[in-house]
This record gives C-alpha cells, structure tokens and sequence, in this order.
C-alpha cells in the first residue's frame, strides 16, 4: 500500500484566449487515487497556483487557503482566467488512502498568443474577367504557440476605405464586419494554402492581405498586394459573317494584336434572348440535366473536411440537394434529369426522370454503396452523354465533375469533343467541377467548361465549398433560362444575326513526360483577349 507514484504529464491544449484544456490519465499503482489536484505554473512569472474546479478561478497558494480536490475519476477540466500572452505549464497530483504523490512533470509550455504575420504578400493567378485564385504563405510555425485553424483572405477595390472578406461557403467576398466572435465566416481552414475568389468586378483593380487565426484569435495582417482583372472576354465560340476573311497581324515585340477583319457589321446593345424572338417564352423551356460524376478509384478516398464521407458519397448527396434545389422553381417542372458515372467505363443509373424520380434513384444510390473503382477517363462519361434520347425543344445542362486529370485527353480527344460532342446537342451547356486536393489539376475542366458556354466551379475537398459550387452552377442554370439559351450580352448567336460560328481548336494540356523535349522547359502560356466595340476587333491583353 503505497502513494501513486507513476503520474504521467497531463496534455494541455488552448481552446480560447484565455483557457486552457487539461487532459490526464489516472495512475494505476498504488492503491486507487481518490482525488487530485491541477497546478498551473506561469513561466514568465515562475508562480504556481492551484485550480479550484468549483469557484472556476485559479487560487493562489498562501495563508490558511484550502483549495477542495476534484474527485479522482475525472480525467478532464478546462481552466479559465489565464493571460493573454502568457506562457502556461501544468502538473498534476493525485490522493490515495495513504498520502498524496509527487507532483507530476510539468506538460509542454504553452504560449496563449495569435499566430504571427504571412513573411509574403499573397499571390493573385485570374480564373476569368471577375474571378481570381489566392494563394498565400502561411508564418513559421512555433511549437508552443497554438496551431492555425483559419486563414481570412481580404480584398478591397483600390481606393476604398473598407476591406471585404473572402467567405469559404459561399465563395464570394462579405463585409468585413460580420468577421466577430460567433461569426458563420470563419475564412479557409488550414492547412489549405489557397482559396479561389469569384464575383469580382470586372476589370477592376483589387488588393488584397490575409491574417491568420487560431484559438487565441487573429493575428497581424500581411502586406498587401495588388491585383488588376481583365476586361470583358469574348467567348470561346466566338462568331464572324459567312465568308468573312480572318487577319492576324503581329505588329513590334512588346505587344501583339490578333485582329478579325469583318465584312459585316455586328448589331450593338442588348439582344432580346432568342426565345422571345421566336415567340417563346423563356421561362418555359424546359431542360435536361446530365450529371456526369468520376467514379475512379481516388473518389473512395476519406478524406473530405468535416465530414466522414468518401468524396463519392459527398458528390451524391449534393447532387441530390441540387436536384431538390432545382424542382422548387416553378419554371422546372417540366425538366428531367440523367446520371451517369465513369472511370475506364461509363454506367446510366437513370436517364429522363422528373425530379421526384430522379432524387429517389439518388437516394437509392447512396443507401446501396457506389464502389469507385479504375481510373479517370472522361471520355467515356462525356460519350454516355450521347446514348441518352434528348426531344428537339429541351436544352441539355451537363454538370460534370471530376477530382483529377484524365488519363485519356489527348489531341483526338479534344477534337471529338469539339466537332462531335458539343454540336450534337441543341442549346447545350457544359458546366464543370473540380472536387480535388489541388485546383492545378483541373486545367482541362476550366476548357471543357469554356468550350461548351458554362462555368467552372472547384472545391477544394471540403463539403461546404462543394454545396457552393454546386449552388453556383445551380444559379448559372437558371440565368441562362431566363435570359435564353446562347446569348451573352450584346452579342446574339448565330441564328439571331445571320452570322456563321467560327470553330476554334484547342490544343491539349501537356502531360508532365512532355514537359521536357531536348533537355529544355518549354512554358505553357494561355493569352487572354477583349473585344473593343469601337473598332470591332479582338485585342490580346497584357
């Protein structure tokens, strides 16, 4: 019968700016502790004082103080009222029927200060006339201080006096005031390094800081950087008058100038949407949405934030919500909806259902356990896409999303699906979604999305940007519906003006192996070009 004597260390994390959470395990030798107590050292100011769980307040260690043990089956208290900027150790005792122990070592030091200043300005890469990818730096990480939980991301027009600030749900900017305790905005979880920023002003002139926080609060800000968006883009189906006559003149080294010489006129200001000049009405139109979803083997993976899904699961019950989402609009009642998934073959789980029917399939899916299995080959999902019967009057939404690269884009690849795919439906629009660690591999979602009139939205393995960017496709798909089928503004399609559809061919993303030829980096540079209504004609940016 002796004192415990084998007391291990306690664990001691920061779960506020001024508390502590103390964790330890009961001693096994002796005979069974009764009780113990939690000492609190300062380590700038060497004090230790006793933690009194019923006051909830830390007592100092003088006169006749009696500070009442906690029962010795708690193995857990939290302890409040420390100093900001403190450094805190914590040791423990324990009591038996024979005495009281040794106290324990003291746990590792703990520093209750926010976490230091990114050491670089953030990085701007455009994504589009009003969107833009981040990418910061975050401090030098010191053991004692308390891990990084988030990183806010700050934007403002040049000129302004108030700051923004980048919300990971929604993926646009909010005003900064609703960044306070108890705020739904809790900026990017870290470690991500990178956050994608849409609905920006166009050709608008930004800058940007980012500061990061933890359990303690929010640190210093970093330096800003600057940020000027591109104009207003032509689409990629860009359109000229039947036997118009192309020029393109490079005129001195620093600046080229791709230039369309047009025989003909384009009518200028806002097109009524083609529906309506036909006579239609655009609210009625109905539409058939294609989900077309990867099934590789990486789509099994556990590894989405706040959640324990598979990334597959995560795709299935957004698209569900999407579908629900989408059936409450009172112009959707007429559309039906097709699913099918791919990796090195491609399978219909259901084709032209309503949105009742579409949504019991989705729930029978995720009730009976897809397998991801194979790799990625998005041909074979965009293929299935043209076994399914669409009616004349119906315009086609396809939503594809992919969590990497394919395997099989190469340069017939990209030709089938310019010249066969996007022309053998009517009124189509495709619309793209990174679900991946890293938004570099989605390089050929971005021209797929591009290509075939619709957007490109990423979630980077996170269950609430996955709900925006399906949010977001949800919202493109209902503008276009009301607006009309291939108009974009101040441009009407072809059959509105007489005019014919150019095809451009785009060439495939190199693969890492064709990086290098001859021992020499060759650089893959993508140019950006505005139309100038003045003089009509397509001016390279930059």
């Amino acid at each position: 019968f002796t004192r415990n004597r084998s007391v291990r260390a306690p664990s001691v994390e920061c779960s506020g700016a001024n508390e502590l959470v103390v964790t330890w395990s009961v001693p096994t030798d002796g005979l069974p502790p009764s009780s113990c107590h939690v000492w609190v050292v300062d380590a700038l100011v060497p004090t230790r004082r006793l933690w009194d769980n019923d006051a909830g307040k830390l007592q100092p260690l003088h006169g006749a103080m009696v500070v009442k043990p906690m029962p010795a089956p708690l193995k857990k208290c939290t302890i409040h009222g420390l100093s900001t900027g403190s450094k805190y150790r914590v040791a423990i005792t324990f009591q038996n029927d024979i005495g009281w122990s040794d106290p324990s070592v003291e746990s590792s030091t703990v520093w209750l200060c926010p976490p230091g200043a990114s050491p670089e300005k953030p990085v701007f890469t455009p994504l589009g006339q009003d969107c833009t990818q981040v990418i910061w730096t975050p401090p030098v990480d010191v053991p004692s201080v308390p891990r990084i939980t988030h990183c806010w991301v700050f934007m403002r027009l040049v000129g302004e006096n108030e700051w923004d600030v980048f919300d990971s749900t929604s993926g646009c900017l909010k005003p900064s005031a609703s960044v306070i305790p108890g705020s739904r905005i809790d900026g990017v979880m870290h470690p991500s390094k990178r956050c994608i920023v849409s609905g920006l002003v166009c050709g608008g002139e930004y800058e940007a800081r980012v500061c990061f926080r933890n359990a303690v609060g929010a640190g210093p800000f970093s330096l800003a950087a600057k940020l000027s968006l591109p104009g207003k883009k032509v689409q990629t189906d860009c359109i000229v008058p039947a036997g118009g006559a192309e020029a393109f003149r490079e005129e001195d080294e620093d600046e080229e100038e791709d230039q369309f010489e047009v025989n003909k006129s384009i009518p200028s200001g806002p097109q009524q949407p083609a529906t309506e000049q036909n006579g239609g009405s655009a609210e009625t139109t109905p539409l058939h949405v294609i989900f077309v979803v990867d099934s590789s083997r990486s789509m099994g993976v556990q590894d989405v934030s706040d959640t324990s899904d598979r990334r597959i699961d995560m795709v299935l019950q957004r698209v569900e919500e999407f579908v629900d989402m989408h059936c409450s609009h009172a112009s959707a009642k007429k559309d039906v909806f097709s699913f099918i998934t791919f990796s090195s073959v491609s399978k219909v789980h259901f084709s032209n259902k309503v949105a009742h029917d579409a949504s019991a399939n989705l729930k029978h899916m995720r009730a009976s356990v897809v397998e991801p299995a194979g790799p990625t080959d998005y041909v074979k999902g965009l293929d299935a896409c043209l076994s399914l019967g669409t009616q004349e009057d119906v315009a086609v939404r396809i939503v594809f999303l992919s969590d990497g690269r394919p395997g099989d884009w190469n340069r017939a690849a990209v030709s089938w699906f310019q010249r066969s795919l996007l022309p053998a439906f009517k009124n189509l629009e495709l619309h793209t979604v990174g679900f991946g660690p890293d938004e570099n591999l989605f390089e050929v979602l971005q021209q797929m999305a591009q290509l075939g009139r619709g957007s490109f939205q990423v979630a980077s393995l996170c269950a609430d940007q996955l709900r925006s960017a399906f949010t977001s496709v949800a919202a493109s798909i209902t503008l276009t519906r009301l607006r009309g089928t291939g108009v974009s503004a101040g441009v009407g399609t072809a059959a509105d003006t007489g005019l014919q559809r150019r095809d451009l061919d785009f060439t495939a993303p190199l693969k890492p192996s064709e990086y290098v030829w001859n021992g020499q980096k060759q650089k893959c540079v993508r140019k950006s070009f505005t139309w100038d209504a003045s003089c009509r004609m397509l001016k390279l940016q930059g």
